[in-house]
């Protein structure tokens, strides 16, 4: 398992333990760039054989630009709108707020 995976897992963790999600949303994009580095040392790895290499570095130059064009525009978006915090907090109230006509909480059923 990635580093990464390990700590967004902690950060949701945390932020289901009490973490205000305003703090939470940069730490996983922190981790998203992350990644970056990852594959591209696992391309690295390819140096021997040309070809391999090649396709490689393709893949994870084409993972990078998906990762950081994705974590500059939710960036962008959190800083101007933050709706990001507020698609979060309509998800949450909807599951864990309301109430179904059986008397269940809908975050319990999911």
């Amino acid at each position: 398992m990635q580093s990464s995976s390990t700590f967004t897992s902690i950060v949701i963790t945390m932020v289901g333990a009490g973490l205000n999600p305003e703090y939470a949303i940069p730490m996983i994009m922190g981790a998203n760039i992350g990644t970056s580095v990852t594959n591209t040392l696992v391309a690295m790895t390819q140096a021997a054989d040309r070809e391999e290499f090649r396709r490689a570095f393709a893949g994870a130059t084409v993972h990078d630009m998906f990762n950081w064009s994705t974590v500059i525009v939710m960036f962008t978006l959190e800083v101007s709108c933050k709706c990001t915090i507020t698609c979060t907090s309509c998800l949450y109230s909807f599951f864990f707020c309301k109430r179904l006509q059986q008397g269940f909480y809908i975050g319990f059923v999911v």
